[in-house]
């Protein structure tokens, strides 16, 4: 009898140890996300952060190697932007005070971050992405924004307008997100995606397409659409970082 009452013992000790490491990132916001304001001339904008924390601390792994992609979810699906249009927060406290307001009234963001929770504590997974399709969407994040007065392309990686922000009703939150970070991270150092693409910008000047500019600009997109598309090392760069954050990310990707 005694050696029963030890045996539910320790499976009781257990489930509670279990259960207190629960991720849970909405009651943690305060802990994870941060807000500044930043000056440019006479106006002033809030700006979102990730705070760092200390190694000891259970969403450490989280915040540390994933920041890019909580960023990334955070400025593009959630009322961020509405929230930095708000005039008349001066002081640190107020600014603090209504950006965690803010945030937990944040149903659709909320609801990413519980997606990410529950693929942390169950392994859940919300969806499977074939290699194509997450190279499908991280391709268009490399950009052919225009054409300068000598007749050569200009491009772009990531930020502001790109191949997946001008298609506006097609929406993957953490494909894109994960994109980004696995762009960023191996832009100058790893596999070296920026000599890539400079050389992708290269190879578009050798191909005769349309005289009309507007017409030309969609084809020299196209074209190094595919060109990323086809890049087997580029793949290759995409499945190294998604097995490094496969931890959090609520898709699993078939190769």
């Amino acid at each position: 009898m005694r050696g029963l009452l030890l045996v539910v013992l320790i499976l009781c000790l257990k489930t509670m140890s279990a259960q207190s490491k629960q991720v849970d990132i909405r009651d943690n916001y305060q802990k994870i996300f941060g807000v500044e304001m930043l000056e440019f001339g006479n106006q002033k904008f809030p700006k979102p952060t990730v705070k760092k924390l200390k190694k000891s601390d259970p969403l450490y792994m989280l915040t540390e190697k994933n920041k890019v992609i909580l960023l990334n979810l955070f400025t593009d699906y959630s009322g961020f932007r509405e929230f930095s249009q708000v005039k008349g927060i001066e002081d640190s406290i107020s600014l603090q005070k209504e950006f965690y307001s803010f945030l937990n009234a944040d149903a659709q963001f909320g609801d990413l971050m519980d997606k990410i929770s529950e693929k942390i504590n169950n392994g859940k997974f919300i969806d499977t992405v074939t290699i194509d399709q997450l190279t499908d969407v991280a391709s268009k994040y490399f950009y052919i924004k225009g054409i300068d007065e000598q007749g050569r392309y200009e491009g772009k990686v990531c930020g502001g307008l790109n191949g997946n922000s001008a298609n506006p009703s097609i929406k993957h939150p953490f494909i894109e997100a994960f994109s980004v970070a696995a762009i960023l991270e191996n832009f100058q150092k790893g596999s070296n995606l920026y000599d890539q693409f400079v050389r992708g910008m290269k190879n578009l000047n050798k191909i005769q397409f349309s005289e009309n500019q507007e017409q030309r600009l969609l084809e020299a997109r196209g074209a190094m659409y595919l060109f990323m598309f086809n890049n087997q090392e580029f793949r290759d760069t995409l499945i190294s970082e998604y097995e490094k954050r496969k931890q959090v990310l609520p898709f699993y990707l078939k190769v």
